[in-house]
């Protein structure tokens, strides 16, 4: 009985966040200097298989440009493709391509092992897209609160024999220039559903687990190695980080805290940006890349991009 109502309250907010995001989505049309391709990367019909590419308008078909690929937020069960357009916008008109892809959510019955195998199958379709002049060369990663998550997760994926075989996705063939966190959720075993609750928190986490991971959740290695304090020590430490944290984050605050000291305390190669001013909400500078406290943010994102490509090619 308690998981249905937990279900009835995460498609509420569901249905909440996605009118208070409408108004951003709508900002994303008729935009003049950017084109954005959409392609489905599974062909099952599947809304949720489908990814956009933004590009430059003009592109010069002869050159090659670096990709970011972005990984949307919104707690594993909100969100898709379009989510970030105007983030994916801002970043394309510095001179990249960029890939946002829509997964399946925990709300409609996928596991979190499912989002992984989505946010593969769409990076492995794009990167063998001939007609985009992609330089697979040099390739970024994008992740915001639950996408930061899944992009590390997927990252030390790839570096790991160990957690491939866990997850069932093979290691690819890419170089990653660098990752870029935004306001992250790494530690999965404690979400802040309702963060000011700490004892409904702790019950309704339960019920999450159980979405996410299944019935026997606490004997597979999936819901052990899901959580960043396992799976943060199979990442590739060379990796330049830019972790991205703000004082009027209410939500993940804790989360990037926690991450900081790990990033600290194990040597990984990391930058930290961080936002002192209350404007600065959750993930600010995605959502509402027009602000000025977000332009300065995301100035500073295509300065650390640029560094790393330039220094590593």
């Amino acid at each position: 009985m308690f998981r249905k109502i937990f279900k009835k309250l995460l498609r509420k907010a569901q249905i909440d966040i996605k009118n208070g995001d409408s108004k951003y989505i709508a900002m994303q049309k008729d935009v003049k200097d950017i084109e954005i391709k959409t392609y489905s990367y599974i062909e099952d019909n599947n809304p949720y298989h489908r990814l956009n590419i933004y590009l430059p308008k003009n592109i010069d078909l002869v050159k090659k440009y670096p990709l970011i690929i972005d990984i949307h937020g919104g707690g594993w069960f909100y969100g898709d493709k379009d989510l970030n357009g105007l983030f994916a916008m801002e970043i394309a008109r510095n001179g990249f391509i960029v890939l946002t892809m829509s997964y399946r959510l925990f709300i409609d019955g996928a596991t979190l092992n499912d989002m992984l195998i989505d946010i593969d199958s769409s990076i492995r379709y794009i990167l063998n897209c001939e007609s985009l002049p992609i330089n697979k060369n040099k390739i970024s990663f994008c992740g915001d609160s639950a996408g930061g998550q899944l992009a590390l997760l997927l990252l030390s994926i790839y570096n790991s024999k160990f957690l491939s075989n866990i997850y069932s996705i093979k290691p690819i063939d890419i170089k990653v220039n660098s990752l870029i966190l935004n306001h992250p959720a790494p530690f999965i075993h404690n979400i802040p559903i309702t963060p000011k609750n700490k004892i409904l928190n702790k019950f309704l986490q339960r019920y999450f687990n159980l979405d996410l991971f299944g019935k026997f959740y606490k004997s597979t290695p999936n819901y052990l190695f899901s959580d960043g304090h396992y799976f943060l020590n199979f990442f590739d430490k060379s990796i330049p980080i830019l972790l991205i944290g703000s004082k009027g984050d209410e939500l993940t605050h804790k989360q990037v805290d926690d991450l900081l000291n790990i990033f600290k305390e194990n040597g990984f190669n990391y930058d930290y940006y961080y936002e002192d001013s209350l404007e600065a909400n959750h993930v600010y500078n995605v959502t509402r890349p027009f602000l000025d406290v977000s332009k300065k943010c995301n100035a500073f994102i295509i300065e650390f991009l640029n560094k790393n490509f330039n220094e590593q090619s």
